[in-house]
């Protein structure tokens, strides 16, 4: 039996309905926490959905404590849950068998500044079970580097796209590469969050407020005090030109807004907004990020076209790079490959 732990994060559904759809769903069974109204009512009998009440809760994590010990593989969805953590370091025996599978923040954590004793007490816990983790999934080959100079990770790299939110999807009229229109829609950040670092964007885009550009800032979720701090910045700048976009949307929707998108600036420090990342290169989209960050040298490798945040500025890659790039995330971001990369790690034995 394989267990999956997971928190009901956005694409945990989608993934799933994957692994019932391709994959013995008798095989595998899904231990989640944190809510999440997609999986109230169990469409699946391999789904178990944590409660919320705490006498409840304490039953559940009993349950998960045995089905740790029971499964042949442990799949750890990201490692943010401290409960999670503390129980894994309780049991260093299991972690063997465990794939920690890397969302970025999970890692980046380590460069986080101390918050108080509590904060420093669950990392000791975290360093435990990150230094003794079997096996660490990604596509990031730098972030696996990280794991092993930050946590002295010495799990086996298994290279996995992930996600179907990491899977090359064609967008509504993408073929349109060159922008039809008399502006420029440019894209700033994926989320409130203040690691987008939405202000150095907007002052370096100021020299460019008078260009037929429009900004959007989608701030649907994160820190919402951030958000107000760079819906007063977008204003002020570049006027009504700056459109923040505070509603969530459902994914037919936001890959509608996507597809508007000509320019998209991502100016992470650190490895995040990767579906949005291939959804625009994969559309023939101009992106500029870090590419010094483990996920920019990663994308750049493959051949992509790619600006750094240096070079901001409103320009578009060629017709003919947007294409070759088009091709590339085609072929390497696949549903397909996608699958047979899981299926390997579902088949591989637990045995280094």
């Amino acid at each position: 039996m394989i267990l999956h732990v997971a928190d009901t994060a956005v694409f945990i559904p989608s993934f799933i309905d994957l692994v019932n759809e391709n994959f013995d769903p008798d095989n595998h069974f899904f231990w989640l926490d944190g809510g999440g109204k997609e999986y109230s009512g169990n469409p699946y009998p391999n789904v178990y959905l944590a409660p919320r009440a705490w006498k409840a809760r304490l039953a559940a994590y009993s349950r998960l404590c045995s089905r740790l010990h029971a499964a042949d593989k442990i799949i750890l969805h990201g490692l943010f849950n401290w409960r999670i953590i503390i129980l894994l370091s309780v049991f260093p025996w299991i972690l063997k068998k465990c794939h920690w599978v890397i969302w970025g923040a999970d890692l980046y954590v380590y460069q986080q500044k101390s918050k108080g004793l509590k904060y420093d007490f669950l990392n000791y816990f975290r360093r435990r079970v990150l230094k003794r983790v079997g096996y660490l999934l990604t596509y990031v080959s730098g972030d696996v580097e990280l794991a092993r100079e930050w946590f002295s990770a010495r799990g086996v790299h298994q290279y996995c796209l992930m996600y179907l939110s990491n899977v090359y999807q064609p967008l509504p009229e993408s073929k349109n590469i060159r922008p039809q229109k008399s502006h420029i829609n440019v894209m700033v950040g994926n989320s409130a969050s203040p690691t987008n670092n939405h202000l150095e964007v907007f002052q370096i885009m100021s020299a460019f407020r008078e260009d037929r550009v429009r900004i959007f800032s989608p701030l649907a979720y994160g820190d919402m005090n951030y958000a107000k701090e760079v819906v007063a910045l977008g204003h002020s700048v570049f006027g009504d030109r700056f459109e923040p976009m505070f509603d969530f949307m459902s994914i037919e929707k936001y890959r509608d807004f996507l597809s508007t998108i000509d320019i998209a600036i991502f100016n992470h420090r650190r490895q995040q907004a990767m579906g949005n990342t291939i959804a625009l290169l994969g559309a023939g989209k101009t992106v500029f990020l870090r590419l010094h960050v483990s996920h920019g040298r990663m994308l750049s490798a493959l051949g992509l076209k790619l600006f750094d945040i240096s070079e901001l500025g409103v320009k578009l890659i060629s017709e003919e790079q947007a294409r070759n790039n088009i091709e590339i995330i085609k072929s390497v971001f696949s549903r397909d490959r996608l699958i047979a990369q899981w299926a390997d790690i579902f088949e591989e034995r637990c045995d280094h």
